[in-house]
């Protein structure tokens, strides 16, 4: 099986490729052969530093725009995802480090084509708010009946072409938006792709939080993530920032 990762850096935000490239060739799917579609603005060659590299130039946009035109990234170049011959591709934020193995459970299982992970902070709550885009103007509104399960933005994917096709939808209505409203969703492309699962929940599996857990010095200050989540085994890092650091410039 062939397994692609989408992989966005820009900025200073490149610090942290290498440690996440290192982190997902030991423990990411092991037994299966794998290619990296790295987005950067980088000034050098990178296939010359790393195997199994497609190396993306991007131009570099103001926070928040590397996380949502991230979709409109993706299908620039779906050509080279495509014939690259991937079965299954998957986004990870460049900003996260794996840490315990990831196996085959992130395949989609079943009938299911794309793959979603919890948000710690509301697995297993039901009723605490989630954080849905509540703008009526917006194409990523989600009813508040809807407004039941919340997923995280920093690990997803899926079947390739299923994974491209979703993405595409939701680039194209980031743009209507912009254009026509001059709105873009309030958690950006976590936003957004919640709106997508809420409307093709069939089509997900939607593994636990061990995929994209907060790395954290003080818990306390991530209670409601480690109060239903502490006995959970970290796969999936999100790593601890300076979120002020890393979106200057």
């Amino acid at each position: 099986m062939k397994i692609g990762l989408l992989v966005i850096a820009s900025n200073r935000y490149k610090l942290f490729f290498d440690d996440l490239y290192k982190s997902v060739e030991k423990y990411f799917l092991p037994n299966h052969e794998k290619t990296f579609f790295y987005f950067n603005d980088s000034q050098k060659d990178l296939t010359k530093e790393y195997k199994n590299l497609v190396d993306i130039k991007v131009k570099h946009q103001p926070w928040p725009g590397m996380t949502l035109y991230r979709y409109k990234f993706f299908n620039k170049a779906r050509k080279q995802i495509f014939e690259s011959g991937v079965d299954y591709i998957y986004y990870l934020d460049v900003d996260m480090r794996i840490v315990n193995l990831v196996d085959e459970k992130i395949i989609p299982q079943g009938n299911k084509v794309l793959t979603a992970v919890f948000h710690p902070g509301y697995w297993n709550d039901r009723k605490k708010q989630k954080p849905h885009e509540t703008n009526p103007k917006s194409s990523f509104y989600v009813k508040p009946k809807k407004r039941v399960v919340y997923i995280a933005g920093g690990f997803q994917g899926g079947k390739t072409k299923e994974y491209l096709n979703a993405t595409l939808e939701i680039s194209k209505k980031i743009d209507s938006d912009k254009k026509k409203h001059n709105i873009i969703p309030i958690w950006h492309d976590e936003s957004a792709f919640n709106h997508y699962l809420t409307k093709n929940v069939k089509k997900f599996t939607v593994v636990n939080p061990e995929y994209c857990f907060p790395e954290c010095s003080n818990p306390a200050k991530f209670a409601n993530c480690f109060g239903t989540c502490g006995k959970l085994t970290p796969r999936i890092l999100a790593l601890e920032k300076d979120h002020t650091f890393y979106r200057t410039e």
